[in-house]
């Protein structure tokens, strides 16, 4: 990390003039034209690695019991 990044959030003043600058920039009208233009708010979610994220949270939950390797070995366990 930038050393002058670290510096600036050290002293409160500095933070205090970040914030003004960035409140002052934010109600520039050219500003929220630039932000509207260039689409800057609008989201893009690739919806396959959220899926992928659920179903490795299904298998390692046991939610998803027919593919849950643990869940498989405690029922060959208890049907011994």
């Amino acid at each position: 990390m930038s050393t002058h990044i670290i510096e600036a959030y050290t002293d409160t003043h500095k933070i205090e003039r970040i914030e003004e600058q960035r409140i002052k920039t934010m109600s520039d009208p050219k500003f929220q034209q630039w932000y509207k233009d260039m689409k800057v708010s609008q989201l893009y979610t690739n919806r396959e690695l959220v899926h992928n994220a659920n179903r490795m949270m299904e298998q390692w939950s046991g939610v998803d019991k027919n593919s849950n390797p643990i869940t498989r070995l405690l029922r060959s366990l208890h049907a011994m």
